[in-house]
């Protein structure tokens, strides 16, 4: 036969409708769990100087990174939103006054298609002649200073020189 002293449902926590050891109508297991859930958000919420924390290393260092991750994802978050009311309101003043001033303008500030077309040209000329001419430019005085001082000259005497030349000259 069964014991009397056993609960009704045959286990030992008691359920909503009885009195247990925390009160009527209050499981025990409840009141741990929202024990735990009080004081795990304490401890996420305020770090060490929470009143009273997690019992588990683990759940003290699980709740420690997930605090700082997401203390790192909210200033990220703030900053672009900082940057973006920011740019917007640049965006916003910068079209009222160039749409106001800029209309009759823009005809005469923006590049026309010849222009374009002569910038390209010459952009064209200059790459080719640098690369087919290297001697012309990458050449002269400078590797003439090159190759003094791969020589050893003495810088003094070779200003010396040239000023005595160009004096001549005159």
């Amino acid at each position: 036969m069964a014991d009397s002293s056993a609960p009704p449902h045959g286990h030992g926590v008691p359920h909503a409708g009885g009195s247990g050891a925390h009160g009527p109508g209050v499981p025990a297991a409840k009141e741990t769990r929202l024990a735990n859930l009080k004081t795990n958000t304490a401890y996420l919420a305020l770090g060490n100087k929470a009143a009273s924390k997690p019992g588990s290393v683990a759940t003290r260092s699980v709740l420690t990174t997930f605090r700082y991750v997401l203390r790192y994802m909210l200033r990220r978050m703030f900053r672009v939103a900082k940057y973006a009311a920011i740019g917007g309101a640049i965006a916003l003043v910068g079209t009222g006054v160039l749409g106001a001033l800029g209309t009759g303008i823009a005809w005469f500030a923006a590049p026309s298609m010849g222009m374009g077309i002569g910038m390209g040209i010459t952009w064209a000329i200059i790459k080719f002649t640098w690369r087919h001419r290297p001697e012309r430019f990458r050449g002269g005085w400078w590797s003439e200073m090159a190759e003094r001082a791969f020589e050893g000259r003495d810088p003094a005497k070779d200003e010396q020189a040239d000023s005595e030349a160009v004096e001549k000259a005159v």
